[in-house]
């Protein structure tokens, strides 16, 4: 009776504590910790650079209508 108990026990623990969070696949770790931050760094910088652009721009066409 302690055998079948304590075989559901395991994989159940297993699956409480990565429906918590606290064990992750290699994949989401990676994911969460260097992809995803990198990416929020690259969408920044771009964000940067496109005001940049803009503000070229309007600069050109208010010397440009004067």
């Amino acid at each position: 009776m302690s055998m079948q108990f304590l075989k559901f026990f395991k994989r159940d623990t297993l699956t409480q504590l990565k429906d918590l969070g606290l064990l992750r696949d290699k994949k989401t770790f990676s994911m969460g910790s260097h992809f995803v931050p990198k990416l929020y760094q690259q969408i920044k910088l771009d964000s940067i650079d496109d005001d940049k652009k803009t503000e070229q721009i309007e600069d050109l066409l208010s010397t440009g209508l004067e």
